[in-house]
């Protein structure tokens, strides 16, 4: 009887000898379709073995999936292929993937992932790296990986985070850098040293700040938009100027130090020990003031001129200025004026007229006056006692035209000590 073998189980066999006509053309018929419609699936032949294979020409899968592939083996080829867009390949030994634009992406090196291009477009063929340094938790972007060379990066907007490594715990706080101008290109430039960059609501609490120009000789500009002010609690100018500005204008400045000058509150002072302090106008200014007076309480007023000069009182009025003379004089000496504002020091035995004179206490005279011409105004007013220790000698009166009077008032004495004698001519004594 007939029986049915193989892993084709359609196939019918016919027994030779035995199967007769027309069973044996059926079966023959039924085997036939079943080996045309063999596909080596389960039950329509036998499994394909990767020996039975030898594929030499491209296979195609028609846009199905290879499923349950436990690894793929490359061929390592001789350049890189053009051929085919998002294909994988290797080459050099190392694994690379062709973009849709032709661009060969390296995946591994080395082992690793590429430190000299690949992951970036348009690192291939150059010395471009971008690499991951787990240490330091960083990103390192290299134009020459070889050497270690850092690369620029341009950006539009940029974010900067808080950087941290606790798995989550701290927020993600970052600033922002965005460029607002209108101008083609711009720099901000970053000095060589370590520092905080500072905004209005920002303070620094890392030591002394420092602004300087790298340039020679070039301005700092500070200046404040529309009435907006640069205000700065303290200054220290060291060695620099400072030109065309007012200080105090909104508020007062409380204490102001000039080389060895102080001004504090309504004083001007020297800040080194002894100093002086000099007003010392330009060309032939002078110095201006409406009331000069001691600082203390029962303190000197001293002039001093300087070298060989003298001391002038309203010198800058010739037709009303004098001049004090040097020195302090000789004992009973008096001032005395040329006219022309000269002053000198000259004995009481110089003077050659006395016009009107009246002590309000006593008045003392010593030693002796003689033989002088002395002119008395028309009143010689004693209010107090006149005390005479020597001859006083009243003569030659001239151009009298009445006589001269010297009055005791309220009852005082008029006296002449040691038997001094009192004359006069054309004199009444009351």
């Amino acid at each position: 009887m007939p029986t049915s073998g193989t892993n084709i189980t359609s196939i019918v066999k016919s027994d030779v000898g035995q199967t007769a006509a027309p069973d044996w053309g059926t079966n023959l018929n039924t085997s036939l379709t079943a080996v045309d419609d063999h596909d080596h699936t389960s039950n329509k032949g036998i499994r394909i073995t990767p020996a039975a294979i030898n594929v030499d020409a491209e296979l195609e899968f028609n846009d199905n999936t290879v499923s349950e592939v436990k690894q793929v083996a490359l061929e390592s080829q001789s350049s890189q292929p053009s051929d085919k867009s998002r294909a994988i390949y290797s080459y050099g030994g190392e694994l690379y993937y062709r973009d849709a634009s032709g661009n060969h992406v390296k995946l591994t090196d080395s082992g690793s992932l590429p430190t000299t291009g690949g992951t970036i477009g348009d690192m291939t063929g150059t010395d471009a790296a971008v690499n991951y340094v787990d240490g330091s938790k960083a990103f390192v972007f290299e134009h020459d990986g070889d050497n270690d060379e850092m690369g620029k990066m341009q950006h539009s907007t940029l974010f900067l985070y808080n950087f941290h490594d606790d798995d989550g715990a701290t927020a993600n706080y970052y600033i922002t850098l965005e460029y607002t101008g209108t101008s083609s290109a711009n720099t901000l430039k970053v000095p060589d040293e370590t520092g905080t960059l500072l905004s209005s609501a920002t303070s620094y609490g890392g030591g002394a700040i420092s602004i300087a120009t790298s340039a020679s000789n070039n301005n700092i500009d500070l200046t404040p938009h529309g009435t907006g002010e640069v205000n700065i609690t303290k200054v220290d100018i060291d060695a620099g100027a400072v030109d065309g500005v007012t200080i105090g204008t909104n508020s007062a400045c409380t204490d102001l130090r000039v080389d060895n000058l102080k001004l504090d509150a309504n004083t001007i002072s020297s800040t080194d020990t002894n100093g002086d302090v000099v007003l010392d106008p330009n060309g032939t200014g002078t110095v201006k003031t409406d009331d000069i007076a001691a600082s203390t309480t029962n303190g000197d007023l001293s002039l001093s001129a300087n070298g060989t000069g003298q001391v002038k009182i309203n010198g800058d009025d010739g037709s009303n200025s004098f001049t004090l003379p040097d020195g302090r004089g000789t004992n009973n000496y008096v001032l005395q004026t040329d006219g022309s504002g000269d002053t000198s020091w000259g004995s009481i035995s110089a003077l050659s007229t006395v016009d009107n004179i009246v002590a309000s206490s006593a008045m003392n005279i010593s030693g002796t006056v003689s033989d002088q011409t002395v002119y008395f105004g028309d009143t010689f007013t004693v209010n107090g006692t006149m005390t005479v220790n020597a001859d006083l000698v009243l003569s030659n009166i001239y151009q009298k035209t009445s006589a001269m009077t010297l009055t005791n008032s309220s009852a005082q004495t008029i006296t002449g000590d040691g038997g001094a004698t009192i004359t006069g001519h054309q004199a009444l004594f009351t």
